[in-house]
């Protein structure tokens, strides 16, 4: 006996119906619970990075108040 080779998943053309059976052991939905897991994971990452962005321009923000605080103080 040869070696049986997996169905390919393909995304259906825009209006298509999905060609892929909706059983949880198709090889397309388990391509599909991956996608969305590896999606979910660089989203996670994105998320990390863009807080660490805002935490980084805050206190830069809370340095410039004190700079500008310290230029205007009265002599």
């Amino acid at each position: 006996m040869g070696l049986r080779r997996r169905a390919a998943c393909k995304p259906p053309a825009p209006g298509a119906k999905q060609a892929c059976s909706p059983s949880s052991r198709s090889p397309c939905r388990r391509l599909e619970v991956r996608s969305a897991f590896f999606d979910l994971q660089q989203a996670d990452r994105v998320l990390e990075t863009e807080t660490n962005n805002v935490q980084a321009a805050d206190e830069a923000l809370d340095i410039a108040k004190s700079n500008f605080a310290l230029d205007w103080e009265p002599s």
